[in-house]
């Protein structure tokens, strides 16, 4: 067969492809350029991805051993994979090779196609590739000098809100104004052990946002039960939903949920998603919903929700919505730090998509326990 050598060699291909012969054709096609790495489904496709990362992913949009949009989902949602060039082919173009191009697929073969356009196309993906890689390391560079600055200034108006009101509470305290107690001075001090955990919260969320961009983080993964941690993370947040008249609700398996995962990170992850749905979910009412398999806890609010202008950034550092986290306590940093740390653990943090104005779905998953662990 006639071979065209591509202007871009060297890399390393990932091959998702279930029938065999058309595997060995593709594969004999393509290593005499790069290195190809061969797996029979979408499920051994992501298994091999959490091992390495390839330059892209060349796979069977029919017979990727699942649906091959939910297979590009999955991989859209994954920071490790998220700009990972992704290539497909098909025996034909229908209303889901159109909806992969809305999902981030990034080109699109139909059969019969020829061997020189084949190795054209996986050329010019990997150039994307390190394209990607290129302008992603020129925007973490200067990223770095704008996020200290934005830190310093954002700290500095967030961390006042809460000490302004410590203050005035404990010289009203002191010159007598709140008698010694009495309700109100009660309700005061309650009120300043509430600043005060909003003000521990923030300098938790900037020193923890350090050590991960250092890569100082040491994950403890222990073995435990999912229900746990949720009725731990509702004690935690009874305070602030009384304070803010909220209602928070359960749905939760009868049998318990069992992962390997680091349980305080993990419950830093509730504590901020349940923190947010209750100041900014409005509706009275906050659902945290766990489902087993895999293990994938909801936190739901009624509230305004997120504009859809503003999701794709909602995970940034240092990203507020307009309008609707300022002086609440926040620098920008919980859903960031929160979304790092669980893909750390090998899971995922997504805002689930909805209509605006009608509050936010957050997706945790958790891998599942091994079948290793005792």
């Amino acid at each position: 067969a006639h071979r065209l050598t591509p202007s871009l060699q060297g890399g390393r291909i990932l091959l998702a492809e279930e029938n065999v012969e058309v595997s060995a054709y593709l594969r004999g096609l393509l290593d005499a350029q790069w290195d190809v790495q061969t797996v029979g489904s979408g499920g051994e496709a992501l298994e091999a991805l959490r091992t390495r990362v390839p330059d892209i992913l060349l796979t069977n949009a029919k017979r990727a051993g699942q649906n091959g949009l939910s297979l590009l989902r999955e991989l859209r949602s994954r920071a490790a994979t998220r700009d990972l060039p992704v290539v497909m082919y098909t025996d034909r173009l229908d209303e889901a090779s159109l909806e992969a191009f809305e999902e981030g697929v990034d080109d699109y073969l139909v059969e019969p196609f020829t061997a020189p356009e084949l190795l054209a196309r996986v050329s010019g993906a990997i150039k994307l590739a390190r394209m990607r890689s290129e302008v992603s390391q020129a925007r973490a560079e200067a990223k770095v000098a704008s996020a200290r600055e934005s830190l310093v200034k954002v700290a500095a108006h967030e961390l006042r809100t809460p000490l302004t009101v410590i203050g005035g509470y404990v010289s009203m305290l002191l010159d007598g104004s709140l008698p010694s107690g009495s309700e109100r001075a009660k309700a005061a001090l309650r009120m300043v052990a509430q600043k005060t955990n909003e003000a521990k919260r923030m300098v938790n969320h900037m020193l923890l946002a350090a050590r991960i961009e250092a890569g100082g983080v040491i994950l403890e993964d222990t073995t435990f039960d999912l229900r746990r941690s949720i009725a731990e993370a509702l004690d935690r947040a009874a305070g602030l939903a009384e304070m803010e008249s909220q209602q928070l609700v359960t749905t939760l398996p009868e049998r318990p949920v069992i992962v390997d995962a680091d349980q305080a990170h993990l419950g830093l992850i509730l504590d901020n998603l349940i923190n947010n749905a209750l100041v900014h979910g409005k509706g009275g009412r906050i659902e945290i919903a766990l489902t087993p398999d895999p293990p994938t806890i909801r936190v739901i609010d009624h509230g305004p929700g997120v504009p859809e202008e503003a999701r794709a950034r909602i995970f940034e550092p240092f990203f507020q919505v307009e309008g609707q986290l300022y002086g609440r306590g926040g620098v920008g940093l919980g859903l960031a730090v929160s979304r790092q740390l669980a893909e750390l653990q090998g899971g995922s943090l997504v805002l689930e998509p909805g209509t605006p104005g009608v509050g936010c779905c957050f997706r945790i998953e958790i891998p599942r326990r091994s079948s290793t662990t005792n």
